[in-house]
């Protein structure tokens, strides 16, 4: 059979060392691309920190579907979605079309030694990563390796 990507890493915003960005149709392709074949993208976004331009170009994260429609993973307050899944871990499972991760840290843009990041999603996807033991237990070596 055919063998197809599980996810892609990419820096949509001013990535090294180029300095080059996607622009907005291949943004939304790209996204269009994730539905369509089932990867995920980890947009390493913390370059749109440090875009001053006019006219920013929406992030990649904007081109989920689930992201910008702010699908919750089982109704109710989609600002926690393991709460809102009310423990039922069936509410949890991540839809079809939330496909895009925007991952950001501090470390690139204020300080190397500050290890302090975070990622934005729709919500199933970032209650599917907090309920994950490492992210109680306050992390550990390659944690995406162990499930």
């Amino acid at each position: 059979g055919t063998s197809r990507p599980k996810a892609l890493y990419v820096v949509p915003r001013h990535g090294n060392p180029s300095g080059a960005s996607l622009d907005k149709d291949r943004r939304a392709k790209l996204a269009a691309l994730a539905r369509e074949f089932g990867f995920y993208v980890f947009a390493d976004d913390v370059y749109h920190l440090l875009d001053w331009s006019s006219a920013p170009l929406r992030r990649l994260l904007e081109y989920d579907a689930a992201y910008a429609s702010g699908e919750s993973a089982g109704g109710g307050d989609s600002s926690d979605p393991a709460a809102a899944a009310g423990g039922d871990t069936a509410a949890l499972a991540i839809p079809d079309d939330a496909r895009v991760v925007s991952i950001s840290s501090f470390s690139k843009v204020l300080a190397p030694g500050l290890r302090l990041g975070w990622i934005e999603a729709a919500p199933s996807i970032v209650a599917a990563v907090a309920r994950r033991g490492y992210v109680v237990s306050g992390g550990g070596c390659a944690p995406f390796t162990e499930q």
